[in-house]
């Protein structure tokens, strides 16, 4: 039955039109050949089950494998296939995997196949080989290879529960709905207990697409059936939660702490719905300066602090200090308006007592061990008093954060006392402190991306490139350096471009275009050097590094290796409208064909001039151009705005009245 239904799968993963079948992209990238690797007879189905002999040689052969691989990766691969043979035969498959990320290290995709192919024909059963084979397979932009893996893999591991989830995200980014469903669809006679989890992911795959009615149904089927699992109730809750049903999300809400009093997700997303509550009903008073109760966020407070679990129970103050603070704020605001002769910090002050004695409340209840965040709580404490002024009671707070921090996350505590001085004035001192600190932060790469981000801040961009420079030598596979790295050289590229008239030598790179050959060289997968590398390219004012088109290939890279960045989407969204509003509008304005205008403009390397580009344009047209000098001055002085919104007003006049001129 299990065979049969594998099959079934593996035929719906194959089954829209264009695709191989799942046999020929095996064999189209060289890997499994099914006669040759486990013969006319596979193994039977049975459970892989590891005998405590088998773990116990591959923990001994991994800490020898790992330190040969710090001093020579070749001397490791040695090794390990000195010993593979020696190890007991469950264990094998588990050496050859360890290769197989070593030749992905070294960036050699065929070897790693090869291993891959080793560890399957010792462990067919291992759903972690086929697993790690499809995600090298993606990795390397062949999702196609990588599907066709763990559509294979389906057919000879028995734990097919572990690839299917994967099988489901893959298909999606490829946009293969139907094919989903047809594969989620062999599953409806199995028993719930076995294909739940299974169920949940194309539950929020449903979500994801839209089809929240059909998620509904799906979760309400697993809330009936599978109730003792905090997850399944918490996704409902967030689903009713995104689209605004706060009455049905509070529902659920309710009906999974009936089930589980201690899941402390819940309890968590319930405060949320219920302080919004609290706004609606006291938004009023705040506004009039009278202090924030909350009272509904009270009572519901007492509940949590008894039924969760006594782990949480400083989280419950922590997140009511939240709460107070935000409504303080609010408040302040409110009696500030009302008072003609007080500061917002003295306002600010007058409606923090209650958001102290929450503070201190979640400090007592905070254990010491074995996670040790009550350092992260004095950080907190030290902000919320440097807000409104105190600045001894926040360098009090600092130390005592400094005392109680693990060395692992001391860099933390130093920028934030960098952070402090600057804040008063004393940026030469908040330098000194990063400079200092180095050591004892290990090199950390927030205390650079801070020594930078405090140089540009004060103006000096050259010296923020210095720092920039030494920080990335330091840790090359760090994404966000780079990305600044980039970020500083375009900024200050252009300030040479429109204040000194600097430009770049035709046919030569500039620094800025040096150093994203670098970065992508290092990085290659970091969304956020991807994101950076399609803002140079979306500047109107520097045509010659003008590219929509290389800009979208790099923000659809930078959205799928970093999804969760949302400057990526910010920037798509800028693109959109530099392409569909803005240049769309001016070329109907001066009379050209849009699309013609995007071929010869936006990818002309010859002149790096604006009005040039548009005379040649120009002469090649039977349009007359019924637009004045005054009119696309302003035209491109949106997009200038669009693309460039803090940029400095001097730089853009400059910009500007050389476009009138010409």
């Amino acid at each position: 039955m299990e065979i049969r239904r594998d099959a079934n799968i593996a035929r719906s993963l194959d089954s829209d039109s264009g695709q191989l079948s799942v046999q020929s992209s095996i064999d189209r990238i060289g890997k499994i050949q099914i006669q040759t690797i486990f013969g006319s007879g596979s193994k039977p189905l049975a459970d892989l089950v590891e005998s405590p002999r088998s773990k116990l040689a591959f923990k001994d052969f991994s800490n020898d494998f790992r330190a040969k691989w710090k001093i020579s990766p070749q001397e490791a691969e040695a090794h390990a296939l000195e010993v593979v043979d020696s190890m007991p035969e469950h264990a094998q498959w588990r050496v050859y995997v360890e290769l197989a990320e070593l030749a992905k290290k070294l960036d050699d995709a065929e070897k790693a196949r090869e291993y891959y192919i080793r560890a399957c024909e010792r462990e067919h059963r291992a759903s972690m080989i086929w697993l790690e084979w499809s995600k090298m397979e993606e990795e390397n932009g062949k999702p196609d290879d990588a599907l066709a893996v763990l559509a294979y893999g389906l057919t000879l591991c028995r734990v097919a529960e572990s690839l299917l989830p994967r099988i489901v995200k893959l298909m999606e980014r490829r946009r293969r709905f139907d094919s989903i469903r047809r594969i989620l669809s062999n599953f409806k006679h199995e028993h719930i207990d076995r294909t739940w989890k299974l169920l949940l992911e194309g539950c929020l795959f449903e979500a994801r697409e839209g089809r929240s009615e059909v998620s509904r149904n799906i979760f309400r089927y697993l809330m009936k059936h599978v109730h003792w699992h905090g997850p399944i109730y918490y996704e409902a809750f967030r689903l009713e939660e995104r689209e605004g049903r706060e009455r049905h999300a509070k529902s659920i809400a309710i009906s999974g702490l009936r089930e589980l009093k201690h899941y402390g997700p819940l309890w968590f997303g319930l405060m949320r719905l219920i302080e919004r509550e609290d706004i609606s009903a006291e938004r009023r008073l705040w506004i009039r300066g009278e202090e924030p109760q909350l009272a509904l966020l009270t009572n519901e407070i007492k509940d949590a602090s008894v039924m969760i679990s006594k782990e949480l129970t400083w989280r419950v103050h922590f997140e009511r200090f939240q709460a107070e603070e935000r409504a303080a704020e609010i408040a302040a605001l409110g009696l500030y308006r009302a008072s003609s002769n007080r500061s917002l910090q003295w306002c600010r002050r007058q409606m923090l007592s209650s958001c102290r004695r929450s503070l201190a409340q979640s400090l007592l209840l905070c254990p010491a061990s074995p996670n040790n965040l009550r350092w992260r709580l004095f950080l907190v404490g030290a902000r919320l008093e440097l807000g409104v002024g105190n600045i001894a009671e926040a360098r009090s707070l600092l130390k005592r954060a400094f005392a109680e921090v693990p060395h692992k996350s001391i860099a933390s505590v130093i920028i934030e006392c960098s952070r402090l001085e600057e804040y008063t004035g004393r940026a030469g001192l908040a330098r000194e402190i990063l400079i200092r600190s180095r050591n004892e932060m290990n090199h950390d790469w927030k205390g650079y991306l801070e020594q930078v981000l405090l140089e540009a801040r004060a103006g000096n961009f050259q010296q923020a490139i210095d720092v920039c420079e030494e920080a990335v030598a330091v840790h090359p596979g760090t994404g966000r350096l780079w990305a600044l790295c980039i970020q500083l050289h375009h900024r200050l590229e252009r300030i040479s471009m429109s204040v000194c008239g600097r430009r770049n030598p035709r046919g030569s790179l500039s620094a800025k275009q040096r150093v994203i050959r670098r970065a992508i060289a290092e990085v290659p997968k970091s969304g956020e050097v991807w994101c950076e590398h399609a803002r140079c390219l979306l500047n109107p004012f520097q045509l010659q590094a003008f590219d929509m088109g290389q800009a979208i290939r790099a923000l659809n890279f930078a959205i799928t290796f970093t999804p969760q960045y949302g400057d990526s989407f910010v920037e798509y969204i800028r693109l959109e409208l530099l392409h569909a509003v803005t240049l769309r509008q001016l070329c109907k304005a001066v009379g050209l064909d849009h699309i013609r205008f995007a071929n010869a403009f936006l990818n002309d390397d010859e002149d790096n001039d604006i009005a040039c580009s548009v005379d040649r344009l120009d002469e090649d047209s039977s349009h007359e151009i019924p637009l004045s000098a005054e009119t696309l001055a302003g035209v491109l002085r949106d997009i200038h705005h669009l693309q460039f919104p803090f940029s400095r007003p001097k730089q853009s006049d400059i910009k500007l009245e050389r476009l009138e001129r010409r």
